[in-house]
């Protein structure tokens, strides 16, 4: 995988409407006072689809389509070579299965816009990309250690556990805190976060309710979660709306690869290492229990196919570099 970066990206948009400027004082031409912009610059609110506009159009006429479920990623299909590009903004990512074409690719864009070749895909949007043989692993490790620096909370104690057992939060309980944007910041922060930790979607959840009216608690909460030392949830709920998470990605990362060619026969699995929830998708057990979880959380369980199958400790691999081997290791395979 190779990334890219547009220089100055939204000067190379173009116009279709015509824009009036007034001059700067100092810098007057008094023969023309007002001047007609063609091409876009920032601070324009048509400049983000201007840009859109032409880079769309470029690499249309390099043979790449915009798929249908990303429209920032686009493909290229040459026999057996295939191209994928995405875009955000101007940071773009290439990757594919023939190397020549891909360099063949970067030698075009060079050519048409001024560019920064980065070379492999390591660092993008604030998430590390680490290659391990056939293995890539999505890392927010800097992110998370920047957080903790940000909001003053690396030197502090850490907690055993995550959220008090049994906590409830309300909107009018505790003392009330007048400015909210420190909460904001550290909840927002969290929200990111869960991009690589799905898991702690549950109690980043819980807190980003209260974002309107804040009281000690809720801050008390969030300040909790950044002191806990593994940032890893086991509770049944936790886990199983990260698998539901977990189980939509996969789903629509194989209708994406389906769209640029790729299809993938065999069922997708889905791991977990709690038992409760892995029993949760596949019947109704814990009703009781659960019936405060949301209804659109019950995704996973419509999708599994295969029953779920029981591993003795041992076995899990996954848990070994993280934690104490306690409890049991389950899968449940999802279509």
């Amino acid at each position: 995988m190779h990334q890219m970066d547009f220089k100055n990206a939204f000067l190379n948009g173009d116009f279709e409407e015509e824009v009036y400027m007034v001059q700067h004082q100092g810098y007057e031409d008094p023969t023309y006072p007002f001047r007609v912009k063609k091409k876009a610059l920032y601070g324009l609110k048509q400049a983000p689809r201007a840009w859109y506009a032409k880079i769309n159009t470029y690499l249309m006429s390099l043979g790449f389509f915009a798929c249908s479920f990303d429209s920032t990623l686009y493909a290229l299909r040459n026999g057996d070579q295939i191209v994928l590009i995405t875009l955000y903004v101007d940071d773009l990512i290439l990757t594919g299965n023939h190397e020549d074409l891909i360099l063949k690719i970067k030698e075009h864009l060079s050519s048409e816009f001024e560019m920064q070749d980065l070379g492999e895909l390591k660092y993008f949007l604030v998430v590390e990309y680490v290659r391990d043989g056939k293995d890539l692993w999505l890392l927010q490790r800097k992110y998370a250690e920047d957080m903790l620096v940000h909001f003053c909370l690396a030197n502090y104690k850490p907690v055993p556990i995550l959220i008090e057992l049994g906590l409830k939060l309300h909107a009018d309980v505790g003392v009330s805190l007048a400015e909210p944007r420190f909460y904001r910041q550290m909840v927002g922060s969290l929200i990111h976060y869960t991009l690589t930790r799905p898991d702690l979607s549950y109690v980043v959840g819980l807190v980003s309710q209260f974002m309107q009216a804040l009281r000690k608690p809720h801050l008390d909460a969030v300040m909790r979660i950044f002191r806990y030392p593994t940032v890893a949830l086991s509770t049944c709920e936790a886990e199983y709306r990260g698998m539901m998470f977990a189980t939509c990605l996969a789903i629509w990362l194989r209708k994406l690869l389906s769209d640029v060619g790729i299809e993938c026969a065999c069922s997708i699995v889905v791991y977990t290492d709690n038992m409760s929830s892995m029993k949760l998708a596949s019947n109704h057990m814990f009703h009781a229990r659960t019936k405060h979880i949301e209804m659109h959380y019950h995704f996973v369980r419509e999708k599994v196919l295969v029953g779920d199958e029981y591993f003795r400790t041992c076995l899990g691999v996954h848990d070994a570099a993280t934690m104490s081997l306690k409890g049991s290791v389950d899968i449940a395979s999802s279509s």
